[in-house]
């Protein structure tokens, strides 16, 4: 039997589960509170307990985990009560709540903005449908006009099929007008982004050279890795697919990336019955135009690292030197000039000298 009851008081206690209110005799110990309902007594610990509102007349008394349940004592042993449990009212509680629900959220978006993306094990698991968002559909809209050509595209499609059949099949282009720059790129979702500058600069079996090795860039799922560095963050990454702009949308692939889509490049190629060595006449070029700071090869080799003699070289020595006994040329006459003429109507296939800046 419990002794020493230092206090007893009358109160109404509302049972949980929708019951009556009862009239109880409360006697309160150390530590806990005896609710005595006359064919049934109670101790409840007082740490289990907390207060309803502020009544100063009456104190309204709640039990944690006992939904519904509330006790209303009033005098002597209420005042003792409230002395005892205060510190553990419902707003103290919704305030401490608040407060680890903001760190929370603030600890989150420190994480969002701060933790890297490993584009490695993210790239494999995207949708293709999250995979074109990383890249708007309109790259560069602030100032490209994008071409439309039934003719030129069939064209651009029958050579793709010469190169890899299932990515020409779903392959999307996006041939853009008025870019001054000599641009081929790939982007994530299966596109290719080619500038008119490029198609008027290249003859058909550079044109090849560089269209396989950007396919070779979508076999290996390097625009989407490369997506996934641009976006840096968890943050920017949510960012891109929400459709936030970038300020520069294009890609810059890795080394390592660049030299596995040319020797991939340059296997296709060889299937396919097309002479790589256009492309390292290419290559020279474009690494003569960069030096001399012209446009012509400033964009690419931004973009795809690489560019010069190491690269040039590497079309030149993998292929067989009896090349030019097998190769056949990568378009017909006509299919060429349907590639020069893709944005405008030209008169005749003249090709125009490099843009230079």
């Amino acid at each position: 039997m419990r002794a020493d009851r230092s206090l007893s008081n009358y109160g109404i206690l509302i049972p949980s589960r929708g019951a009556s209110p009862v009239t109880v005799r409360l006697e309160l110990e150390s530590g806990e509170l005896m609710i005595d309902k006359g064919a049934q007594v109670e101790w409840v610990p007082i740490s289990t307990l907390r207060t309803v509102d502020k009544d100063p007349f009456q104190l309204k008394l709640a039990r944690k985990g006992w939904r519904g349940w509330e006790l209303r004592a009033s005098g002597a042993i209420a005042e003792t009560l409230r002395g005892r449990v205060e510190g553990r009212g419902r707003r103290l509680r919704w305030g401490a709540a608040k407060t680890w629900h903001i760190g929370l959220f603030v600890a989150t978006i420190l994480a969002v903005e701060l933790v890297k993306i490993p584009p490695e094990w993210l790239a494999p698991l995207l949708s293709s449908g999250i995979e074109r968002r990383l890249i708007p559909e309109d790259v560069r809209s602030d100032y490209a006009n994008y071409c439309k050509s039934a003719r030129g595209e069939g064209v651009l499609r029958s050579l793709l099929s010469r190169l890899d059949p299932g990515v020409a099949k779903s392959v999307r282009f996006h041939v853009v007008g008025n870019e001054p720059a000599f641009l081929i790129t790939s982007l994530p979702g299966d596109r290719l982004y080619i500038s008119n500058a490029f198609l008027t600069t290249t003859n058909p079996d550079e044109l090849a050279a560089l269209l396989a090795h950007e396919v070779a860039h979508l076999r290996n799922g390097d625009p989407t890795r490369a997506a996934l560095r641009a976006s840096g963050t968890i943050g920017a990454f949510i960012g891109r697919i929400a459709g936030q702009r970038q300020p520069e949308q294009l890609l810059a692939f890795s080394a390592d990336e660049e030299r596995r889509a040319d020797q991939q490049a340059v296997s296709m190629l060889i299937a396919a019955r097309i002479s790589t060595l256009p492309a390292a006449n290419l290559f020279e070029r474009m690494d003569q135009e960069r030096q001399a700071n012209r446009s012509f090869g400033k964009e690419q080799y931004y973009m795809h690292f690489g560019f010069g003699d190491d690269r040039a070289k590497l079309w030149r020595d993998i292929p067989d030197k009896s090349a030019s006994y097998w190769a056949r040329p990568a378009l017909s006459q006509g299919e060429g000039d349907a590639l020069f003429n893709y944005c405008y109507r030209n008169i005749g296939p003249r090709r125009k000298a490099l843009p230079r800046s």
